[in-house]
């Protein structure tokens, strides 16, 4: 018999993600996949599959965004450990995101049961632009945003 990790105690729970959190660990089950597409990148003109699943813990639950090969990593009823993902609003929805430099592995904890009534993902308050606020501060100065920064 595998024997049960214990959660390291750096990661988040789910009840506990805000908008623009980033190098975030997490534990959660895989609930449920709700959608898959795929898109065209103008950046490097290549086709890229995304997929989000409906992830949870014993706090909440949220949706996961995953790209191209980590949506056949994921399956629905197993338990994952996520190192390095970011939270992000997309279109007035709190998402979770795994990135590039992103790693996932299953993990074999106990979560608990799932708290299906805390979803993470729904619009219950005012939408909020995250987006006007600063991403970070360089000696007192604002970084300019990646498009200002590509003109120069």
């Amino acid at each position: 018999m595998n024997k049960e990790e214990n959660i390291s105690s750096d990661a988040l729970k789910i009840r506990d993600i805000k908008p623009g959190d980033v190098q975030l660990t997490l534990y959660f089950k895989v609930l449920e996949k709700q959608t898959e597409r795929t898109i065209f990148s103008r950046k490097d003109k290549t086709t890229h599959r995304i997929a989000e699943f409906l992830v949870g813990d014993d706090t909440g639950v949220i949706v996961l965004t995953a790209w191209d090969d980590t949506i056949d990593r994921l399956s629905i009823g197993k338990t994952y450990k996520l190192m390095n993902a970011y939270a992000e609003m997309r279109s007035g929805y709190l998402r979770v995101v795994i990135g590039r430099h992103s790693k996932l592995e299953e993990a074999n904890v106990n979560l608990g049961e799932i708290n299906m009534l805390n979803n993470r993902s729904q619009m219950t308050a005012p939408i909020i632009d995250y987006s006007i606020y600063p991403r970070s501060i360089i000696k007192g100065k604002t970084k300019p945003s990646r498009s200002r920064r590509r003109r120069r």
